[in-house]
């Protein structure tokens, strides 16, 4: 029933809006193809405040600090990760002094009963949730950041708001992402790291091209000169959409 009241309420909005704005493409597509309201319809990226970003200078240390902001929960989840790590691990003993995860955020019970029994909750650094201009600080100094994808079919047309701030602490990204092209051509143009959620080879590649990166202190690494995202050109875009549909309106009335 809840499939059939969103359905409808879909259509509703196909036929009295002036204007939809989605977050994605992807979903911008759904909607055109369901409903073939397309004149209507148009994405905008919401983007961060690059003046919010923490600008703490990195430096490279003796252990390669990969870190994860955000709340982990359900689906979205490192386990993934954490199983590819271990074999990668188990293939290359010599790194396990050289890596670190840092978690900053909320962890579900089920999250984190899985993280305690990890074979490497040595190298789990849960930090819990961190005061923001501290959280932003340890995302500027990290050495990679994690970003998680929740594993269902609705993450399929989404794009995670952290994905925004990440951009602006200019740190390799390491995406984990479900099924996602769009969420992955933005990354791959910006030059960051992309692997599969479900893939364990997948990320195990990731994990030691990143090693390798670390290991020459990111000079190989050159993130590309695709601009981020600003909430600046979002609230932009919305006026502009606003305006172009109050002019629709008045041509239609006349």
């Amino acid at each position: 029933r809840s499939k059939w009241l969103y359905r409808r309420l879909e259509r509703l909005v196909a036929q009295r809006a002036n204007r939809v704005v989605f977050l994605t493409n992807s979903a911008c597509q759904s909607f055109t193809q369901r409903t073939g309201a397309a004149g209507k319809v148009s994405a905008v990226y919401p983007g961060a405040d690059p003046d919010r970003v923490s600008h703490a200078p990195y430096h490279k240390g003796k252990v390669c600090r990969l870190a994860h902001f955000g709340s982990l929960a359900g689906s979205r989840n490192l386990q993934g990760f954490f199983q590819a790590l271990d074999q990668v691990l188990r293939n290359h003993p010599g790194w396990r002094e050289q890596v670190e995860i840092h978690l900053y955020g909320h962890t579900d019970r089920s999250t984190r009963d899985w993280l305690v029994q990890s074979p490497l909750a040595a190298l789990i650094h849960n930090h819990g949730r961190r005061p923001r201009q501290e959280a932003r600080t340890a995302m500027a100094q990290s050495d990679v950041l994690l970003l998680a994808h929740n594993m269902d079919t609705f993450s399929v047309g989404t794009i995670p708001f952290k994905l925004y701030e990440y951009l602006f602490a200019f740190r390799p990204i390491f995406a984990l992402i479900y099924k996602n092209q769009e969420l992955r051509t933005i990354l791959q143009e910006r030059g960051h790291f992309v692997a599969e959620a479900g893939d364990t080879l997948d990320i195990e590649r990731g994990i030691g091209q990143i090693m390798d990166y670390w290991h020459d202190g990111f000079r190989r690494w050159q993130p590309a000169a695709t601009p981020a995202f600003t909430v600046e050109e979002a609230v932009k875009h919305l006026i502009r959409t606003a305006q172009e549909a109050a002019g629709s309106s008045q041509q239609a009335a006349h």
